[in-house]
């Protein structure tokens, strides 16, 4: 109780500094907090004076851990809170719409496909896209079967591609930090080393093959908006993009809520022992809504936001990857909760 409330007013404190300081420029930004340890900001090309305020306000020494919070903002016009409106996540916006496959037509950025034409010697036929989440209610829970509370986000991972005539899964993405792959489709398909990023290609691409029997492989370029490694599901949102990739070069139109439901099992492929709360509100969201999630069996449940609702997000500036060095902390809090619910129902 009295910890909670001394943690809100650090929160907005430092929010109020930054209001200060930053005034009315256009921002991706930021409030703080998750599991009642204090959380850093990043926003967007004024990361350094986001910092600066960090400093000064004190708060530094408590910016440990990873993952992101949202606080609901009601923006009003005028004062700070007319500034804390120009402040709020311009991307991160209540409900984004649910993850789908499309024809390209002009819904791919000149820049992704000059990459896929450069890469392919063709241009991209389809454009597959699947949006990351925060969470509202319910951290660590899904895997237990308890009900959660997410909500997709306007940052997307998007994967432009052509279906191919064999079985050859070759992809590249924008981040030139990421090395391409390539793999063939199959049912055993050989992961690569822990925490190659290529590995959630793989997971996604075994999965629909042993659930439908795909057999067509696809050319690939991925860019994403969703930061990685920072506990907004970026990894889920690639899986089930890759996923939509494969469904549709092959013909295969899956249901949203299978999809998700079969992905969240296929993702374990890369040895995190997750839940399927980020794959289900990744693939059956609804624009301008959060989502209910239930489990055993899946059900989403939309609820509307206000139209005036704003959630602002709050990185701490700290990666976790959970197919890599996170892996292992991760699993054993999946342990840990699983335990303490059997002690609890018993």
């Amino acid at each position: 109780g009295e910890s909670k409330d001394a943690m809100a007013a650090l929160f907005d404190r430092l929010f109020d500094d930054l209001a200060d300081s930053l005034g009315n420029q256009d921002s991706d930004v930021i409030r703080l907090g998750h599991d009642d340890r204090t959380k850093a900001l990043q926003l967007g090309g004024a990361a350094e004076d986001v910092r600066a305020v960090v400093r000064k306000s004190g708060l530094d020494g408590g910016l440990v851990g990873h993952g992101w919070i949202c606080r609901c903002v009601l923006g009003r016009s005028g004062g700070r809170r007319g500034c804390r409106r120009q402040l709020r996540a311009q991307n991160i916006l209540p409900g984004s719409e649910h993850a789908h496959l499309h024809a390209t037509g002009d819904t791919v950025s000149a820049d992704l496909e000059t990459m896929f034409q450069e890469r392919y010697q063709s241009r991209p036929s389809h454009l597959s896209r699947a949006p990351g989440r925060v969470n509202l209610i319910g951290e660590h829970v899904d895997y237990a079967g308890l009900p959660v509370f997410p909500m997709a986000l306007q940052r997307e991972v998007r994967i432009a591609l052509r279906p191919r005539e064999d079985g050859l899964v070759l992809a590249a993405t924008t981040d030139p930090s990421y090395s391409p792959c390539h793999f063939e489709v199959g049912r055993r398909i050989e992961p690569y080393e822990d925490g190659d990023w290529g590995n959630y290609l793989k997971a996604a691409v075994q999965g629909m093959v042993v659930a439908y029997g795909l057999e067509r492989g696809f050319d690939a370029v991925i860019d994403s908006t969703v930061p990685v490694a920072a506990g907004l599901s970026s990894s889920s949102a690639l899986v089930i993009a890759t996923a939509l990739a494969l469904a549709g070069s092959n013909d295969l139109e899956p249901d949203p809520i299978e999809l998700a439901e079969l992905m969240a099992a296929a993702e374990q492929y890369v040895g995190t022992r997750g839940g399927g709360m980020d794959q289900a509100i990744s693939s059956g969201a609804r624009e301008g809504h959060a989502a209910r999630v239930e489990f055993e069996p899946l059900r989403i449940t939309p609820v509307p936001v206000p139209e005036d609702w704003r959630f602002v997000v709050a990185h701490s500036l700290v990666q976790a990857h959970k197919s890599g060095g996170a892996r292992e902390g991760y699993n054993r809090r999946r342990a840990e909760t699983e335990e303490a619910l059997a002690r609890v129902v018993g």
